[in-house]
């Protein structure tokens, strides 16, 4: 007799009439009212089942796995993307970066992983919020690479560049996908779909984290542009009084020993690289000086670190100096090593200097055949910041 008054929907079994009557208040003589009169046409039946859960979000179609360009999507831009990315981010990692930016650089990526593992396993549980989730890793992956373009478009190869600007283009691709693909809408209906509170909490520990390192880098930018014109504004005022012994680039100002000669030459950094010579005392050595505004002992050594010369090992070195002390309100880092090379004595003086009254500091290393180089001490004795 329930057959007799079944609705044409899916979600309407026979035994279900008796329960609609119950408790919605049609009787088996209103079935047909309830087709004709209030539109549960077999059409709408979708509609019903998004009004009605009970009735809908279990009956879901059934559906084929996964394949074609949704599993191409799944697999390699989600699964092989994210695993990539954070792999090839964890080898680019500055830690000499300030502690917030670093981590949030970690919560950025890792959030990004586990974003792209809930897609792939939503997507092949059919879950409600697959599609946001593809969307958000999407919106994600377009953001990290345009804010890659964005804060270090100078540092990238031209082959960065355009790996960054392809993926850009897929991103755009995808999303679109996610819109139009059939096999998605047949997977996760419309009607089923529901935002998460994780889809939110992974989409902002992967936004805000970016937005953060963005915005700190257009600060950083802005600040070393000011700093450039600063010293170009000081760098132009000190040359037109300056002595002829003297040379600068606008940040120190160096007097130059009697016997001392001087080359300025700007580097592929930018940077001015003073090259300095006694012939006499044989001694020879470099000054280069820039901004810094987290200069501390633990930077300082790795500036040493990368002035070490090549010849220098455990072996043949002595270290006679280390040590960190106050000079004139400067902070001074200074080492002394002694490298035997071919059984001849050479001493590296170096130093880093930070100023005490700003963020410039400059680098000071010179080579002599001398323990007591008279040389280094006029030279360090002698420059000024500006």
């Amino acid at each position: 007799m329930a057959d007799d008054y079944r609705v044409p929907n899916n979600s309407y079994q026979p035994d279900n009439a008796t329960r609609i009557g119950p408790n919605y208040g049609y009787q088996p003589d209103n079935a047909t009212r309830i087709g004709t009169n209030y539109g549960y046409q077999p059409d709408n039946a979708t509609q019903y089942a998004h009004a009605y859960p009970q009735y809908g979000a279990d009956s879901m179609n059934e559906c084929e796995p996964v394949h074609g360009w949704l599993k191409f999507f799944l697999i390699f831009f989600v699964g092989i993307g994210s695993v990539a990315t954070l792999v090839m981010d964890f080898i680019d990692y500055d830690f000499d970066n300030p502690a917030f930016i670093t981590a949030g650089a970690m919560i950025a990526d890792l959030a990004y992983l586990a974003t792209a593992a809930f897609t792939i396993v939503s997507f092949y549980k059919r879950q409600s919020d697959a599609v946001y989730l593809a969307r958000i890793f999407i919106i994600s992956c377009f953001v990290l690479n345009l804010g890659a373009l964005l804060i270090n478009s100078e540092g990238l190869s031209s082959k960065e560049v355009t790996a960054a600007l392809k993926s850009i283009i897929w991103c755009g691709v995808w999303f679109v996908f996610t819109f139009a693909s059939n096999q998605v809408k047949e997977r996760i209906p419309e009607h089923t779909r529901q935002f998460k509170l994780r889809d939110l909490l992974l989409g902002a520990s992967i936004l805000l984290p970016l937005m953060a390192i963005v915005t700190y880098s257009q600060i950083i930018e802005r600040q070393q542009q000011a700093n450039a014109l600063s010293d170009f504004e000081m760098l132009a005022a000190t040359l037109e009084t300056m002595d002829d012994n003297q040379a600068t680039d606008g940040r120190i100002l160096i007097t130059l020993p009697d016997g001392v000669t001087c080359e300025k030459e700007i580097n592929d950094d930018g940077l001015t690289v003073f090259s300095l010579e006694n012939v006499d005392e044989g001694t020879y050595g470099n000054i280069v000086s820039e901004h810094e505004s987290d200069m501390d002992k633990y930077m300082a050594e790795d500036i040493f670190e990368g002035w070490m010369p090549e010849d220098a090992t455990s072996r043949n070195t002595t270290v006679l100096v280390d040590e960190e002390y106050t000079k004139d309100g400067n902070t001074v880092w200074a080492k002394k090593l002694k490298i035997r090379l071919d059984d001849v004595p050479v001493y590296w003086d170096f130093a880093v200097v930070a100023d005490g009254r700003s963020d410039k500091f400059y680098v000071i290393s010179t080579y002599s055949l001398m323990d007591d180089d008279p040389t280094w001490y006029k030279l360090f004795s002698s420059i000024k910041f500006l």
